[in-house]
Parts: C-alpha cells; structure tokens; sequence
C-alpha cells in the first residue's frame, strides 16, 4: 500500500463522515400530532434531538390552503402569511399550530383525501451558513381528520 492509496482511503474515510454529518446527524424530528390543549386541532412538533441548537429558518406548506403558525396567540395568527424563525436549544420540543384554512376538509362527514407537504428548512447554529436537507411531512386532511377521532 503506498502513500497514495492511504491518501485515498482518507479522503473517503472524511467523505463518508461529512455525507453522514449534513444527511442524518443533528436533524429536527418533526411529526403531526393533536394538540394538547385540543383533540380537535392539530400541531407541528419539532424536537431538537441533537446536543447543539438549532435555527428553524423557514416552515412552508403546499398548497397554500395549509398554514403553520408561529405560536396560538392572535400575534401568531395575524403572522398566517409571513416567515416566522424559531431557535431550538438540545432536547426542546416545540409545538406550532397548524392551520386549515379550507375548513370543510377537515370536518368529519368529509371524504376528500387532499394530500399536502410541510417542509421544515434548518440549520445547525454552529454554521448557518451551510445549507441542510429540510425535514419533509408528507400527509392528507384525511390523516387529520382521523387524529381527531382517535381517543
């Protein structure tokens, strides 16, 4: 084994180390899930698993007729169109109201499927300046209908 091979196995011993860095360590965990103060509405929960905080830069939805809010104040609610960001400190767990604004999808004698997609763009604080694959939700009115017949 010369010099140069040893050089190579190096070089991709790091590629490795740097593809596993930026696809799985330190990601968000984001699920749907009732809220706690409601059964009847739904949230976003974004939990920072990872030992180092972290910058919720964006949070869209497609289509538009589904909404995340900042919080469930009327502040949050008047922030229904606008970018909002979000720090997570290691372990915090944050819940962001998700908003239906097609309100007959939703209600319990409805059928339609209407699949939509939350994308949830971060960053580690470390280097923000080093883009990250978003965390991608990929559910239905469907979905969240039913979790508010579940017990």
């Amino acid at each position: 084994m010369t010099i140069t091979d040893i050089g190579a196995l190096v070089g991709l011993a790091v590629g490795i180390l740097a593809a596993v860095d930026r696809l799985f360590l330190g990601r968000p965990i984001t699920t749907i899930s009732p809220s706690a103060e409601n059964k009847s509405f739904r949230d976003l929960r974004v939990e920072n698993a990872s030992k180092q905080p972290i910058l919720l830069r964006r949070i869209r939805s497609y289509p538009r007729w589904v909404r995340v809010l900042p919080d469930d104040t009327s502040k949050g609610a008047a922030a229904m169109y606008a970018t909002f960001n979000a720090v997570l400190q290691p372990g915090e767990l944050r819940s962001f109201p998700i908003v239906i604004r097609r309100g007959q999808l939703v209600e319990q004698d409805a059928t339609a499927w209407a699949p939509f997609v939350i994308l949830v763009s971060w960053r580690k604080t470390r280097s923000v300046w080093l883009p990250q694959w978003p965390a991608i939700i990929f559910s239905s009115a469907r979905s969240l209908r039913l979790f508010a017949k579940s017990r």
